[in-house]
């Protein structure tokens, strides 16, 4: 009996110290504290994670039913989807459904969708405009409007809370998004709530 408390401690202790480094190394869990979206915006620029330009945010009408439809329902910590237009997005691959928070699994997928040279009907998805959600640029406020002059419209998600996890993807994706520019562009929605700030 014994051993087997021992066994159950160092368990706990593997276990909990796990958790901890991997908050401490990639500074998970951090509370959302900024003062106004201009400081925000200061903070993600010195990541180089993304270009400012293609920065959004969820506005306060639409900010609930995001939360809840498209990272909830959705499953979606990070990827939202390749959009043809404001309600047409190309259906995730099954291999992407098993794991929608893996990064290798999410670089797959938006390399293989940037490749297509046609996007056939059945992988095709009609949903909930995007555009409902009042997504607005986080450098200027102004409302978000899907670029018709692309084939595909990424959007990906970002979260403070989750650190600099997903770093390393995002500057890999913009990368990719930059070799294919004359088809794609890539947007980053910030899921925090900035339209509570100044």
């Amino acid at each position: 009996m014994k051993r087997y408390k021992i066994t159950l401690l160092f368990l706990i202790i593997v276990i909990s110290g796990c958790k901890l480094y991997v908050n401490h190394k990639f500074h998970l869990e951090r509370k959302f504290d900024f003062k106004d979206k201009s400081s925000f915006l200061k903070y993600l620029k010195s990541k180089k994670i993304f270009d400012e330009n293609h920065i959004l945010y969820v506005g306060a009408e639409g900010y609930q039913n995001f939360i809840i439809e498209k990272l909830q329902q959705d499953s979606s910590i990070m990827y939202q989807g390749c959009y043809v237009n404001d309600s047409v997005y190309i259906n995730r691959s099954s291999l992407l459904n098993e794991n929608t928070s893996c990064m290798g699994r999410i670089d797959l997928e938006i390399a293989a969708n940037f490749k297509r040279t046609t996007i056939p009907d059945s992988l095709l998805i009609t949903g909930k405009r995007i555009s409902s959600y009042h997504l607005k640029y986080l450098s200027d406020n102004s409302t978000f409007y899907m670029n018709p002059q692309k084939k595909i419209n990424l959007m990906l998600v970002y979260a403070y809370s989750l650190g600099t996890y997903y770093d390393e993807l995002y500057r890999k994706i913009m990368l990719l998004t930059e070799e294919n520019e004359s088809i794609a562009d890539t947007y980053l929605i910030c899921v925090d709530p900035v339209y509570l700030l100044n």
